[in-house]
């Protein structure tokens, strides 16, 4: 285990952002998944020395994702998908990207897809074909918990 010698005081987030660069300068296989959290949690560092690995989980930046994969092509791209595609194609007006046969050719380039349930990964097979390689991360919320509406 490494020792660490004290230089100086430095706020927790410094001391968080500079550490995760470290851990992705000795470990390739470090993710850091943020949320708009970037520049508060000090993780420019750790972004810009490993920007192999984009995460997007709003439809149009999984699109986007899907395009920048011809071009990127060592980078893997992973999307996760926040929509029933039947329930967004009846809601939504039809353009080129709700056209479920873009959306199948642009999806195949991602590397990995997500779903939030079986369920919306079941509608997407129905429509279009899904990457090889998707996964079901369940919603956190439980099915035990009521909803109550003001």
């Amino acid at each position: 285990m490494k020792t660490y010698t004290y230089t100086e005081k430095k706020d927790t987030r410094s001391g968080f952002g500079a550490g995760l660069a470290e851990l992705g300068r000795t470990n390739p296989n470090v993710v850091a998944l943020c949320a708009d959290l970037i520049g508060s949690l000090k993780m420019d560092a750790f972004k810009n020395e490993n920007p192999d690995l984009i995460f997007t989980s709003i439809y149009h930046l999984n699109v986007f994702s899907g395009l920048l994969k011809l071009v990127f092509k060592k980078i893997i791209f992973v999307a996760r998908e926040a929509n029933i595609l039947s329930v967004r194609n009846k809601i939504k007006k039809e353009n080129i990207l709700n056209s479920n046969f873009i959306i199948k050719r642009i999806y195949e380039n991602l590397d990995a897809l997500i779903f939030q349930s079986e369920e919306m990964k079941i509608d997407f097979e129905k429509n279009i074909i899904i990457p090889k390689k998707s996964f079901v991360i369940n919603n956190p919320i439980i099915k035990k918990h009521k909803y109550i509406s003001h």
